[in-house]
């Protein structure tokens, strides 16, 4: 009696289980219905949006193409300003301005400078270094000679650099051995070194 009543249950609940099932089937069949029949109508009403949409897209692209080509000329102006602002600033050099920038860029605390001259492009100094305890006096004048021409190749109006350094030797380089990087124009410190005669 118990199994009959068992298979009685399950058999009641495989039948609840299958018309829960077709309930759900039926429902989401009637959603799919309902769904396409907003994508039908709403795609009717779109076509009217879409046309507005499109105009409004293409006036859009002109703005942005006409936008573009004025900012394109403003940044051929802004490059054509700064390309002029650079060709300022190499100037010509004077006198005064050679001693400044020896003093400010070459010469260390303790260092002095002695005579100076710019004749004939051709720029001429004498410098006495400070002892230095951490490094030989040979690196020392190659160091400021290197500071010193860096900032010298800045100015236009100069063709040769020699500096003596006393008790140390002399270096002199012309402004057309110079190289030049993403930085700026300058004399490579081989050279330099190289340059550096007792």
């Amino acid at each position: 009696m118990k199994i009959v009543l068992y298979i009685i249950m399950i058999g009641l609940f495989f039948l609840a289980a299958c018309t829960t099932q077709q309930e759900s089937n039926d429902s989401i069949s009637n959603q799919e219905s309902t769904k396409e029949d907003t994508e039908e109508s709403s795609s009717e009403m779109m076509s009217e949006e879409e046309i507005e949409s499109l105009e409004e897209e293409t006036s859009d692209e002109v703005e942005e193409k006409t936008i573009s080509s004025e900012e394109d000329t403003v940044d051929a102006e802004e490059e054509a300003i700064e390309e002029s602002s650079e060709e300022e600033t190499i100037k010509q050099i004077t006198t005064e301005e050679i001693k400044e920038i020896i003093e400010y860029y070459s010469l260390g605390e303790d260092d002095s400078l002695g005579n100076y001259s710019f004749e004939n492009g051709e720029i001429k100094a004498t410098v006495e270094l400070a002892p230095s305890e951490l490094f030989p006096a040979e690196d020392m004048a190659v160091n400021a000679y290197s500071q010193l021409s860096d900032e010298l190749l800045y100015y236009e109006g100069w063709s040769i650099l020699t500096v003596t350094y006393a008790g140390v030797g002399s270096i002199s380089m012309n402004r057309n051995e110079k190289e030049s990087n993403e930085y700026g124009d300058y004399f490579p410190t081989l050279s330099i070194e190289d340059r550096l005669s007792y």
